[in-house]
């Protein structure tokens, strides 16, 4: 039973292994169960071979001890790639604040005010002739006559 325990441990701490290097999970827990109950019985079969007391069992829980190892040193050190976990993505989707929420930060600049335009100069004209007198003079161009 502890032996199925640490099997279902090992495969959870490889998937998150592997999903950090951006791998896909799948292959490394197919790996680690392959590994471990391989070399087991690989093991076993020595350890029953060898003739010595308890040998199968040294021998097939050493043998299962290095299948763990080199699973979990592939899942933690192997390649990186580029795969991105969807439920990883799901959560970070629902954890995006959604507007109407409470402390949501609200863009406010589409509800300020507009703010005043710029003064339109406007042309000047004599109060004697009427033509237009250019900006800053104080006296008009035609008739002589001061700008008020």
């Amino acid at each position: 039973m502890l032996e199925i325990f640490g099997l279902i441990m090992l495969c959870k701490a490889n998937k998150k292994n592997a999903l950090a290097r951006g791998k896909k999970p799948g292959g490394f827990i197919a790996l680690t169960i392959i590994l471990w109950v391989g070399l087991e019985l690989l093991g076993f079969f020595i350890g029953t071979l060898s003739e010595i007391e308890y040998g199968y069992f040294i021998f097939g829980y050493g043998f299962a001890g290095i299948g763990a190892l080199i699973s979990f040193l592939c899942a933690k050190f192997g390649p990186k790639g580029d795969y991105v976990d969807p439920k990883a993505q799901q959560t970070m989707d629902a954890n995006a604040p959604v507007i109407g929420d409470y402390n949501v930060p609200v863009d406010d600049s589409a509800y300020a005010p507009a703010q005043p335009a710029a003064p339109v100069q406007q042309q000047k004209f004599c109060n004697s002739c009427g033509s237009p007198v250019p900006d800053g003079c104080k006296y008009c161009d035609k008739c002589g006559a001061p700008v008020v």
